[in-house]
């Protein structure tokens, strides 16, 4: 039965301090903390999502630390998402950076990373749209929640089967 079909939601554990475990809870969505290597939230095995808060938005843009993390969320997920969480009127106010840097890096997110970017204004929304994404995968793709790490790869048994898991409807035990 549909309605029976739980949501799962592996979350890194440096993600425990947000309150968006409680919003998660609130919303039926049993959630696993694992430390990653890349990503925030794993809705399923082809859907991550970087979570920022607009400030730390704005500061991981300035040391480089963003462009760092969306290759690796790139190499391991077919579809990464990233979620800005906050009031977006700060974006361009922010003393620190230049304006025409933030400008540059959301085409750049966008077109060269080809990264989706969703923006929530607090911690409720964040948790409900981590939990619409991962229902769509789950209850409507059919898709599991699953770590998926590229960099651990080691014979070619191994590598056709990390390729192969990693084809639409096939998962790693199918695989």
């Amino acid at each position: 039965d549909m309605q029976e079909q739980k949501v799962s939601i592996i979350a890194d554990n440096r993600e425990m301090p947000s309150g968006i475990l409680s919003v998660l809870k609130s919303l039926d969505v049993e959630t696993e903390f694992k430390q990653l290597d890349s990503g925030d939230y794993i809705c399923s095995d082809r859907v991550c999502v970087e979570r920022k808060t607009v400030a730390d938005f704005l500061s991981s843009i300035t040391d480089g630390r963003l462009f760092e993390q969306l290759k690796g969320l790139k190499e391991v997920f077919e579809i990464p998402i990233l979620i800005v969480e906050g009031k977006t009127d700060s974006l361009f106010s922010d003393r620190n950076i230049h304006p025409n840097a933030i400008k540059g890096s959301l085409p750049s997110i966008a077109i060269d990373y080809r990264i989706p970017i969703l923006w929530t204004l607090n911690i409720g929304e964040t948790g409900s749209q981590l939990f619409s994404i991962a229902k769509r995968e789950q209850i409507q793709g059919n898709r599991t929640p699953s770590i998926r790490v590229s960099k651990k790869v080691r014979s070619t048994k191994e590598l056709q089967e990390y390729f192969i898991s990693g084809l639409p409807d096939i998962n790693s035990v199918l695989s």
